[in-house]
């Protein structure tokens, strides 16, 4: 019910706008019944739009991503270019239009420069910013594991990073239809913005109210299409989680896996899930470690070849620290002992129970002191 309201008010405000539009021009209600559009050109303008739009912000978004990662990766570089993209990325993109006429006369090489320009830099900063979001355990673990700078871009950063990114083109792909008209000034002969461009020549204004309506609803468009995985607010301490999948009868997609699911008819459906996140009886954190009861951490970390753990306690009492690797198999009990108040240590020198060396890794040693219990990592390097 809610949705539905706020769909409503959006259209309303909507419409308000484009009164606000049509009244500010003079256009009449009998000018707008006069309004004669071809339908063939209206179609094609949009379709060389839509593709000079989407073709370059995927370029700009694909380079921002790589280069941002540079950027981001190699301080030097960092520091020798971020003044020149700053730069770059503040100027208008009609300021581009003498230099993009010398450098490459008219047509599509100059318009998809001016695009381009405009979308690629701020992309690039953009890009660089998001890849701090990353916490440097991920990036640890996974050297830990072996994996090169290659693997732990497109393995880890990338799908970690998979919603700003999503965002990140919706921004570059609404950004580029607001330089469709400077763009389309460059000699091409097709385009809404081009046509703007005449009916504003020729005073249509109500001609001009329809190609800009076709331009918002398409801008639109990218707000509905937005990743399943983000909870949508319903207030209450309720959340929507909106699902799409493949409605398979076999175990297995025909679509998205040819040679192992079977062609039998599957489709794509939708649904949505009404979610409480309020709190429940699971949600009370009685049974974690109170800071002031215990505090443990462990140094150096990470460590090679051994480590001391640290705990203080603030009463007497049993303790016992168990270290698990990352599949959850328990690999040593570290100490299980009495002790008074106060700090003690214990020291891990990599070893299992049976005393063989274990694999360089992320393990978790699990404290516990009475009924309560915490757990945290460390890293072995070898």
């Amino acid at each position: 019910m809610k949705c539905i309201i706020k769909s409503s008010l959006s259209a309303l405000f909507l419409l308000l706008i484009l009164s606000c539009l049509i009244i500010s021009l003079k256009i009449t209600p009998a000018d707008l019944q006069k309004t004669r559009i071809d339908l063939n050109s209206v179609f094609t303008d949009f379709i060389f739009s839509f593709l000079r739009v989407t073709i370059i912000a995927l370029v700009a978004w694909v380079a921002a991503i790589f280069l941002g990662k540079l950027l981001h990766s190699i301080l030097w570089l960092k520091i020798l270019f971020l003044p020149a993209i700053n730069f770059i990325r503040h100027i208008s993109p009609f300021a581009w239009l003498p230099f993009a006429l010398i450098w490459f006369g008219l047509g599509e090489t100059p318009a998809a420069f001016i695009m381009f320009t405009a979308l690629f830099f701020p992309a690039l900063i953009l890009t660089a910013e998001i890849f701090d979001h990353i916490l440097p355990e991920y990036s640890e673990e996974a050297y830990i594991c072996g994996a090169s700078a290659w693997q732990r871009f497109v393995f880890v950063e990338l799908p970690l990073l998979k919603i700003e990114f999503i965002n990140l083109f919706r921004i570059l792909w609404g950004l580029g239809w607001t330089t469709v008209i400077a763009v389309e000034m460059l000699g091409v002969n097709q385009g809404l913005g081009y046509r703007l461009l005449d009916f504003r020549y020729l005073i249509q204004y109500d001609n001009m109210i329809v190609y800009l309506i076709i331009m918002g609803t398409t801008g639109i468009i990218p707000c509905f299409a937005y990743p399943g995985d983000r909870i949508e607010d319903d207030g209450d301490g309720y959340g929507i989680l909106h699902l799409f999948f493949l409605d398979d009868n076999d175990y297995g997609s025909f679509h998205s896996a040819p040679p192992h699911g079977l062609n039998n008819g599957s489709t794509f459906e939708y649904a949505a899930m009404r979610i409480y996140f309020g709190e429940g009886p699971g949600d009370s954190d009685e049974n974690e470690l109170p800071v002031s009861l215990v505090q443990v951490k462990n140094y150096p970390n990470p460590f090679n070849p051994v480590t001391t753990v640290r705990f203080d306690i603030q009463s007497a009492g049993n303790v016992s620290i168990d270290i698990f690797n990352v599949k959850g198999q328990k690999v040593r009990t570290l100490v299980n002992d009495t002790f008074d108040a106060g700090t003690h240590e214990v020291i891990w020198n990599g070893t299992n129970d049976n005393g063989n060396e274990v694999p360089s890794g992320v393990y978790f040693y699990n404290t516990k002191f009475g009924k309560y219990s915490t757990s945290k990592k460390m890293i072995l390097m070898k």
